[in-house]
C-alpha cells in the first residue's frame, strides 16, 4: 500500500471504534450472569470476535443485532465443557482472562490456543499464580500456549500475590479466578494498570475493594445482568490525536471516548511535550466518557517516560515514538520491556522503522532513545504484522517528505477495521 506524505492541515470531527478492552470484558462478564445482558456499540474486530466465539463455546447464547450484542449467560460456576479447542486468535486478553475464569472450574477440560504470535507470548505470568491457587493448568515448554486446564473438584484457594509486573491482563485473570475461589484474594501491583475490570465489576455489584495498589477480591455469586454501551477506544483515538498535534493549525474533535485516567496517559505525555489538548467529560458510570479537543502546534519538545508511566501508555508507545521523532531534543522511554512480548517486539519494530525514516534512535533492552528531527524520510514500512505498528507508522508516513509504502495494512483489523477509511474523513 502506498502512502503519500506531507499531510495538509485539517479541521475535523470524528468518532473512533469502540473500546477493545471494555468489549472483551463485557462479553466475559455477560457470560458470568444467568440472564440476558446487552452490550451496545461493541467493537467487533478480530480480537473481540475471538472472545465472543468462546463465550458461545462455553454455553453463552449470543444474539447479534445491528448495534448491539445480547448474551444470555451461564453464570460463574456452570460453564459448558467445550467440544473443541478454544481459539483465542491473536488476543492476549482473551487467553489470559479466560484462563482465570476457567482455572477455577471444578470439572471439565479446556484447551486454549491461538495464532503463531499468541503461541509465542509469555503465559508463565498467569500459570504461576493460578497454580499456587490450586489450578490444574499446563502449557508446552517455556510456559507457552497452547494451555490445557483441567477442572479441580476442590476449587481454588484465594491468594495473596505481589505481581512482578504491572499488567491489566494478569490482574484481571487473577480477579476472575478469585471471584470463584474458596477464600479471599489480594493482588498487589507495582504500579497502577488499566482498571476496567475493577470498575465494571464494582458497578455490577461485585465486592471488590482497591486500596492504593492492592486489590481485594471476595468470592462472588453470579454477576448481575446489565445493559451497557461501550465508549470509543482512547488507544484508537491516539493515532489521530498525534497526527493533529503534529500539523500546525489543525483542529480535531474526537467524540465519546473513554477518558479513564489509566488509559489516557499518552495525553499527559503529549501535553508535557507542548501539545494543545483539552478534555470534556460527559458521563462517569462505570467509566468516565467524553470528548478530546486537539489543536496542532509548531513544535513539540522532548520528554522522558519513566517505568511508572508505562502501564498507562503501554499500547500508545509506538505512536508516542512518532511524536518524539519530530520533537525538539532527545526523548527516552524506559521500563517498557513488556513491549517486546506483544504482537511483535514493539521496541525493535519502532526502532527499525524510525531508523529507516532517518531518525537517530538507540534501542535499549527496555525502551529506546530518540533524537528529534525536523523531517521524516519516506520509507518502506515493515509492520511485523502488528496492528499498532501499522497504524503508528501510517501516521509517520503521512508526515514524511514523500511517498512511503506499508507491507501489511490489513493487520489493522485486529483493533481498528476501518482505520484507513477514517483517515479519509480528515
Amino acid at each position: 500500500m502506498k502512502i503519500l506524505g506531507k499531510f495538509k492541515k485539517f479541521s475535523s470531527e470524528i468518532s473512533v471504534p469502540s473500546d477493545k478492552s471494555i468489549t472483551h470484558r463485557l462479553f466475559i462478564f455477560a457470560l458470568s450472569t444467568k440472564k440476558e445482558s446487552i452490550i451496545r456499540n461493541p467493537l467487533l474486530g478480530a480480537d473481540t470476535l475471538s472472545t465472543l466465539a468462546i463465550v458461545e463455546q462455553l454455553g453463552g447464547m449470543v444474539k447479534k443485532q445491528e448495534k448491539a450484542i445480547i448474551i444470555k449467560g451461564k453464570g460463574l460456576r456452570d460453564l459448558d465443557e467445550p467440544t473443541d479447542i478454544l481459539n483465542c486468535g491473536n488476543s492476549g486478553t482473551t487467553i489470559r482472562l479466560f484462563s482465570g475464569l476457567l482455572a477455577s472450574e471444578r470439572k471439565g477440560l479446556f484447551i486454549l490456543t491461538g495464532d503463531n504470535s499468541l503461541r509465542n507470548r509469555p503465559m508463565g505470568r498467569i500459570i504461576k499464580p493460578l497454580s499456587i491457587m490450586g489450578a490444574n493448568i499446563f502449557s508446552r515448554r517455556n510456559f507457552l500456549a497452547p494451555l490445557a486446564i483441567v477442572g479441580n473438584k476442590n476449587g481454588l484457594d484465594g491468594i495473596n500475590y505481589e505481581m512482578p509486573i504491572s499488567s491489566a491482563q494478569l490482574k484481571s485473570c487473577l480477579i476472575l479466578a478469585g471471584l470463584k475461589a474458596n477464600s479471599d484474594t489480594i493482588i498487589i501491583e507495582p504500579f497502577p494498570s488499566r482498571d476496567h475490570t475493577e470498575l465494571i465489576l464494582t458497578y455490577l455489584g461485585v465486592n471488590i475493594k482497591k486500596i492504593k495498589n492492592s486489590i481485594y477480591v471476595y468470592p462472588s455469586e453470579d454477576l448481575n445482568p446489565f445493559d451497557l454501551t461501550v465508549p470509543g477506544d482512547p488507544s484508537s483515538a491516539a493515532f489521530f490525536v498525534v497526527l493533529a498535534v503534529l500539523i500546525p493549525g489543525s483542529k480535531l474533535l474526537v467524540r465519546d471516548v473513554c477518558l479513564n485516567p489509566l488509559r489516557i496517559g499518552y495525553i499527559e505525555v503529549l501535553k508535557r511535550m507542548g501539545a494543545n489538548i483539552k478534555l470534556e467529560y460527559c458521563s462517569f458510570n462505570p467509566e468516565p466518557i467524553g470528548n478530546i479537543f486537539v489543536e496542532g502546534v509548531e513544535k513539540l519538545t522532548a520528554t522522558n517516560i519513566s517505568p511508572e508511566e508505562v502501564p498507562k501508555i503501554i499500547d500508545e508507545v509506538p505512536i508516542i515514538s512518532i511524536a518524539m521523532a519530530l520533537a525538539e531534543g532527545k526523548s527516552e522511554v524506559s521500563g517498557a520491556l513488556d513491549l517486546r512480548k506483544k504482537e511483535s517486539d514493539r521496541i525493535n519494530a519502532v526502532c527499525f522503522n524510525l531508523r529507516n525514516m532517518g531518525v537517530k534512535v538507540v534501542e535499549k533492552e527496555d525502551g529506546f532513545l530518540i533524537e528529534g528531527t525536523n523531517e521524516l524520510k519516506p520509507s518502506n514500512i515493515k509492520t511485523f504484522d502488528d496492528h499498532r505498528i501499522a497504524m503508528a507508522f501510517t501516521i509517520a508516513s503521512l508526515l514524511a517528505n514523500g511517498e512511503s509504502s506499508i507491507d501489511n495494512p490489513s493487520c489493522c483489523a485486529i483493533s481498528f477495521p476501518d482505520f484507513y477509511d477514517k483517515l479519509k474523513e480528515l
